[in-house]
Formats: structure tokens, C-alpha cells, sequence
């Protein structure tokens, strides 16, 4: 097989005009054609119903087309077929500009914030910098939150002054990555002071915390243990009706989620978010006229399936902006469109998970392409219906079994080198 090998490789790199060409040169010989070192023998196959022209050649373009073109379509169908697919709602202050269109809007929301929420931080008592702190060796501390007690431990020396002893507290804080709080040291160089600053890692009062001494005085000699912010939710009405949250990131319905910034009122426009939809939608029609084109090697049975699904359809899919042109080519209505992502008519016309709906059909049709295409090559190319008869299911999907069972290694060379 190695031959065989460097022979497909050569061949690969050939331009298609070129490979038709070649396979052509092939078959109208007889007995081995050579190049290299690799040989192709061409004995008596015509028993095996493939036809001995490049017309084989073009046969195994069509058959390639049918697979590749109801592959990419059952794709586009899958990925539309999920409510996921359909997006959610997008809220925008009424204040701001924004690219939606009107058409996607789908109502409104009054938000008044009464408080805002926030992380607690404690701030210790500023000190000069540059000066011993009135502590020395070991101190203990402990951070409580959430029924939790974190110990903690630094080693004061006479080299330490305010700065560096802060920023030990702050270093031991910071070791513990799984704590809900963080420290920092900030050094103010006009007036030489220091500040140690403790900091919740979320917003929200289940998530304030206590400071405390175990052994020595660290946390009440820098003033560690009370809260210069507290830690709070938000409070707030949704349309006149109140509610609290531990975040300013807030659910408005329909997936939609604002971000609280001020106390006041505010008005945010909801927005069907359709681009997503969109980009799927626009998939599944390019690849369905793909198809119907039918083109060089595509399939006119399979355009004329398709094309039969469509007008079963075509009432509802006309309500949502999905109509055939003139020239049998899908195309989309945007206004509509927008409406019907919005108003979810769209997943209703397209059945959207539902049997015998349009993409159910279409989708059971591309399954039947993959699985045996010689059904949509049609007559009018013989050629393509012998080679295609390789993947009908009697002989199971490896076309080089069959070859085997028909005890032709010539014929299971022929088949490593086409495919």
C-alpha cells in the first residue's frame, strides 16, 4: 500500500481539472499505468457496475457535494432548533443612544434605586510613615466572615516602622487567596502617611467581616477593627414593586440585567436581543439555497425535497419574513423579522423543536442525503448512481468493505486512490 499512498499524495496536490484529467488518462487504458515508483492497476471492472470514464470521476464530485451540502444545512437546522438559539432581552437607559432597532423593542422599565450596594472596607488610622509603631514581636489576628474565623500572625522587629508593618498585615491577608477580603497600603508623599486598608472582595451584607487581636495590639493600634464603609445590598423598585440585592447587577425579566450606578430613578427600554438568531438564521438560508441552486454537481431531486418542505411552510414563514424570491432563492424581511424574534413567532413557524415542523423536515431530508446519496443523484448521471451505490446501506458505510467482500484488490486499490 505504501505506493498507493505516495500515489493519493501526488494526487491530492493535483488542481481538480487535473485529477479528472488523470483518472481519465487511467481508465481508458489497460493492464498497470505507472508514475514513479507507484503503480494503478486497471483490469476488468466494469462487472462491478463503475463506469470506466471520467464520468466516474465527476460521479464521485456529485456524491461529494450531495454529503458536504446536507452536512453544512443539518448543521445550520441543529444550531436553529434550540430555544437557546433565540437570545434573550437587552436593556438600555433611556437616556443613552443605542444601535437596537425600534423594531425589536419590546417595552420598558421604571428602576428607582434607594441604595446602592456595597463591599464593606475598613481603613486603619493614618500614621507617619517613617515611625516605629509602639509594637514588636509576634502578633495574632483574627477575620471572621460568613461564621469563618481566619488566624493570622506577623513578626514586628525594631527595623519595622508603620509602613513596613502595615504592609506585613497586608502581605498575610493577601497570602490567603480563598479569603473574602483584601489589603493594600497607601503611602501619601506630601504629607508622609501611611494607610492600611481592608477590603471585602464582594458587595452585599452577607459578606461583611470582623477584625480582631488574639495576641498583642496590632488591629486596635492601627485601627483595623471598625468599618469605614458598611457592607449593604441594594435596595430598590422594579416598577413601583421593592426588592434588595447583595450586587448593583440586577435581573429587570426576560434575562435582561442592569447595572445600578446612582440613587434616582431611571427608565431602561427592553430590546429583543436578536443577533445571535440573526447569524443563525442567515446560515441555515445560505446553506438551504446552496442546495436549491443545485449548481454543477448539486442535486436537482434534492432541491426539488427541498424546495417541496418550503412550500408546506411557506404561509408561516412568510408571516415572519422568510420568503422565496423570483428566483427560488430564500430571503428574509428584516422588519418582520425583528418583529417575530421579538414576539417569538419565529420558533413557532420554524418548529422549533417540534416533529413535522420545517426544520424537522429539513433535517430528516439532509440525514437521508448523508446516509445514502445515491437516492438524490437522479438519472441523468448513471455514473453518479454507480458510485454513489458504494454508500448504500446494504454494504454497510466503508465503501472499501465492499470492495474487499468483492474480492477485487485491484478494485480496493481503485477506491484507496479516488477517495
Amino acid at each position: 500500500m505504501a505506493g498507493v499512498n505516495a500515489l493519493g499524495s501526488q494526487f491530492k496536490q493535483l488542481s481538480q481539472l487535473s485529477q479528472l484529467n488523470y483518472i481519465s488518462s487511467l481508465f481508458t487504458g489497460g493492464g498497470v499505468q505507472s508514475q514513479g515508483s507507484s503503480f494503478f492497476p486497471t483490469t476488468d471492472i466494469a462487472s462491478y457496475g463503475v463506469n470506466l470514464s471520467s464520468s466516474t470521476a465527476l460521479a464521485k464530485l456529485q456524491v461529494t457535494a450531495i454529503k458536504q451540502g446536507a452536512e453544512n444545512l443539518a448543521n445550520a437546522v441543529a444550531n436553529l432548533n434550540k430555544p437557546s438559539a433565540y437570545g434573550g432581552v437587552n436593556a438600555v437607559n433611556s437616556a443613552s443612544s443605542n444601535s437596537f432597532s425600534p423594531a425589536s423593542r419590546i417595552g420598558a422599565v421604571s428602576i428607582d434605586t434607594l441604595q446602592l450596594a456595597s463591599a464593606q472596607v475598613n481603613r486603619s488610622v493614618a500614621a507617619q510613615a517613617e515611625e516605629r509603631p509602639m509594637l514588636s514581636g509576634l502578633q495574632s489576628f483574627a477575620i471572621e466572615q460568613d461564621g469563618e474565623r481566619n488566624l493570622f500572625s506577623v513578626n514586628l522587629t525594631t527595623a519595622d516602622n508603620n509602613r513596613s508593618a502595615q504592609q506585613k498585615i497586608a502581605n498575610a491577608i493577601n497570602s490567603r487567596e480563598d479569603l473574602g477580603v483584601t489589603a493594600s497600603v497607601s503611602f501619601n508623599e506630601e504629607t508622609g502617611l501611611s494607610t492600611l486598608t481592608l477590603t471585602g472582595r464582594e458587595t452585599g451584607a452577607e459578606n461583611g467581616f470582623t477584625v480582631s487581636d488574639i495576641s498583642g495590639s496590632v488591629v486596635s493600634q492601627f485601627g483595623l477593627n471598625t468599618a469605614a464603609t458598611a457592607a449593604q445590598d441594594a435596595r430598590y423598585t422594579v416598577d413601583g414593586v421593592s426588592q434588595t440585592s447583595d450586587s448593583n447587577t440586577i435581573a429587570v425579566g426576560g434575562g435582561a440585567s442592569v447595572t445600578l450606578t446612582e440613587v434616582g430613578t431611571q427608565t431602561y427600554d427592553l430590546y429583543s436581543d436578536s443577533s445571535d438568531t440573526r447569524a443563525a438564521l442567515n446560515e441555515m438560508i445560505s446553506r438551504f439555497n446552496d442546495l436549491t441552486s443545485v449548481g454543477a454537481y448539486g442535486s436537482q431531486s434534492l432541491a426539488d425535497r427541498l424546495n417541496a418542505i418550503y412550500r408546506e411552510s411557506a404561509t408561516d414563514l412568510a408571516k415572519v419574513g422568510i420568503y422565496s424570491g423570483l428566483d427560488g432563492q430564500l430571503r428574509v424581511n428584516d422588519q418582520l423579522m425583528e418583529r417575530s424574534i421579538a414576539d417569538g413567532s419565529l420558533q413557532e413557524a420554524l418548529g422549533v423543536g417540534q416533529r413535522g415542523g420545517f426544520l424537522d423536515l429539513v433535517s430528516n431530508a439532509m440525514n437521508e442525503a448523508d446516509q445514502n446519496p445515491a437516492r438524490f443523484t437522479g438519472s441523468t448521471n448513471s455514473a453518479a448512481g454507480n458510485y454513489s451505490a458504494l454508500y448504500d446501506a446494504s454494504y454497510g458505510s466503508d465503501f472499501r468493505l465492499y470492495a474487499a467482500e468483492m474480492n477485487a484488490s485491484n478494485m480496493g486499490l481503485l477506491f484507496d486512490y479516488l477517495m
